[in-house]
């Protein structure tokens, strides 16, 4: 097995950014969270009808959660990542924890579905679409109620339209 360094390097640097995400989002990093993605990103969860575009609707999304689901975190797993030279693709897994008083709630798991492109030395997401596996969950019980008031925010931010920086 030949192996190529560079795309090594790549993939490492990948995974930095696809950690990162998970980081900014649950400490509110909002600026952080949007510097990992290229100015004219798309973030997509078709099932939720959410569709964000651009760094400004993402930092919104950022700061919403954390008003909203604060004691939230994202655990990102088993990356498969493909680099083509300046472009790569990566899916991985997802498992959001929610820390409450009462108890630890695993509010929801998925998949992750990146394009990234390489932005001189930097590596940033371009697009990534979510897949949440029982998405009705969201809606239910215990999980719906503190999902609730979250899901409403992010509703209203992708109903709002941002110009393209």
């Amino acid at each position: 097995m030949t192996i190529n360094t560079q795309q090594h390097l790549d993939k490492i640097a990948i995974r930095e950014v696809l950690s990162g995400y998970s980081i900014c989002v649950d400490t509110g990093d909002d600026e952080g969270f949007a510097a990992l993605f290229t100015s004219d990103c798309q973030w997509q969860w078709q099932a939720a009808g959410l569709n964000f575009k651009g760094r400004e609707a993402l930092k919104l999304v950022a700061r919403a959660v954390a008003k909203y689901a604060k004691g939230t975190q994202h655990a990102i797993t088993n990356w498969i990542i493909e680099v083509h030279g300046d472009t790569a693709t990566s899916t991985s897994q997802f498992t959001c924890f929610l820390s409450r008083p009462e108890k630890i709630y695993c509010l929801m798991l998925g998949y992750y579905k990146d394009q990234l492109v390489r932005k001189g030395d930097d590596w940033l997401i371009e697009k990534r679409v979510v897949q949440v596996e029982n998405p009705e969950l969201l809606s239910q019980g215990k999980i719906g109620e503190l999902f609730a008031p979250l899901g409403k925010e992010l509703l209203a931010i992708a109903a709002l339209k941002f110009e393209e920086q």
